[in-house]
């Protein structure tokens, strides 16, 4: 049974929540959520990254693959403590909803660390990592391709996939066929 920890951004809403936990229990898939928030506040940095940690240390608990849904801003969460912090826990896989990551204001951020010859998080991802983005979703619409920024010493290993859903819901995502089906492949199924 692989374990899946969501890390989503801003605001708790438990619609994301609940339509994740209802296909993925359909799948036979463990979910643990995790609702961070992000902002430049002075502490908050570190305590949304010892949560995120903390939660991704907590599923490792768990059998089976540890894998990683981000939605919006808790992809640059979620991406800053697998490329930056050095007492994360590998996972699996990485799937990116809707991501910031993309742009050049948020991507600048996440220096020294981050090149896009090797913005890779190779220590402690360990599979692939699925970027989903629909082109009118107006957090990613910009920029919401990562392959060509995101690599492990030149070589691609983000795979961007569009999907069609409307404006920039995470239940939109978590809701389509592409994600599921993303997810079954990485898991082997």
């Amino acid at each position: 049974m692989a374990h899946v920890t969501f890390i989503h951004g801003l605001v708790n809403n438990p619609g994301p929540q609940a339509l994740l936990r209802s296909w993925t229990t359909a799948l036979g898939l463990d979910v643990t959520t995790s609702m961070v928030y992000w902002a430049d506040v002075p502490g908050l940095h570190a305590e949304v990254r010892q949560r995120t940690v903390d939660t991704l240390w907590q599923a490792t608990n768990r059998p089976g693959p540890q894998i990683v849904i981000s939605h919006g801003i808790g992809t640059v969460i979620a991406y800053d403590c697998l490329k930056r912090v050095d007492e994360c826990p590998a996972v699996d896989a990485f799937f990116t909803l809707g991501s910031p990551l993309g742009l050049d204001h948020v991507r600048t951020r996440l220096r020294p660390e981050w090149t896009r010859r090797d913005g890779f998080p190779s220590e402690t991802l360990v599979g692939p990592w699925r970027n989903l983005y629909d082109r009118l979703d107006p957090v990613c619409a910009s920029n919401p391709l990562l392959a060509g920024d995101f690599k492990r010493n030149g070589k691609t290993m983000v795979q961007d996939i569009e999907v069609r859903m409307v404006c920039h819901q995470a239940t939109g995502y978590l809701g389509s066929a592409v994600l599921r089906d993303e997810l079954l492949t990485v898991l082997g199924n």
